[in-house]
């Protein structure tokens, strides 16, 4: 049902947090966690913490608003460091595990079509390590570049362009699964064809390129990569006519 998606690809880039793990719900503790200790009150940021978009910056958007008007004080840099550290922290006491259906398509893809595996992600190497660690992915892929080893992250394409630089291959090669805003800009800018891991919240006109499909996990792929519609259709048929 979904040979369409991989037609004519041969490779794979999937993003980290949320379209692998969903890592969300524990970055915005991580945000509340942190400010909570700095001001003494309990924080709901979960409306400034934009998914895709580097520490970093969500801090920043913090910060402009009423919210962050009694953590000014702080250095940006010690803010993103504190984090860093309580984010690991709660990944490490988490049972977070990979969206349904991962594993076996990476399987599929690696095993069986010989595809090139790649990871791009905002973040950090050291942060992205652990939750890689915790999930058991950390050997999965050929390719992986953090968002510490890119000066412009996403929604800039630069992550992007870097891994098809390293793949050696064409844009249209390469199929990439995403989550956020700014990942999916990113890659359209790089000219990929992309597979939403959609959370029903964005609407799906918002997504700018090429979006071939949007899934929730990875549960429907492994196993139908080799038919589309059309081809259960004329096999339905034929054993009609039987």
């Amino acid at each position: 049902m979904y040979k369409y998606i991989i037609e004519g690809k041969k490779a794979v880039i999937f993003d980290l947090d949320g379209t692998i793990v969903d890592t969300r719900p524990l970055y915005v503790r991580a945000f509340n966690e942190v400010t909570k200790k700095i001001t003494g009150e309990k924080s709901q940021l979960n409306s400034l913490v934009t998914p895709g978009t580097s520490t970093e910056d969500n801090w920043k958007n913090i910060l402009r608003s009423p919210q962050g008007e009694k953590i000014k004080k702080i250095p940006l840099k010690e803010l993103i460091n504190d984090l860093h550290i309580t984010f690991v922290s709660l990944i490490k006491k988490s049972d977070i595990e990979p969206r349904m259906g991962f594993w076996s398509l990476i399987y599929e893809l690696k095993k069986e079509k010989n595809f090139k595996i790649c990871l791009a992600t905002n973040a950090v190497k050291s942060v992205a390590t652990q939750v890689m660690i915790k999930t058991n992915i950390d050997g999965v892929f050929d390719i992986s570049i953090f968002g510490d080893e890119v000066q412009r992250k996403k929604p800039n394409p630069e992550i992007y362009i870097k891994v098809i630089k390293q793949l050696k291959m064409l844009p249209e090669r390469i199929l990439l699964f995403e989550d956020s805003l700014a990942g999916v800009s990113a890659g359209a800018a790089a000219g990929l064809d992309m597979v939403v891991v959609w959370d029903e919240i964005i609407s799906k006109l918002e997504f700018p390129g090429n979006v071939i499909d949007f899934i929730s996990d990875f549960n429907s792929l492994p196993g139908n990569l080799d038919k589309n519609y059309l081809d259960l259709y004329k096999e339905e048929v034929a054993k009609g006519s039987k």
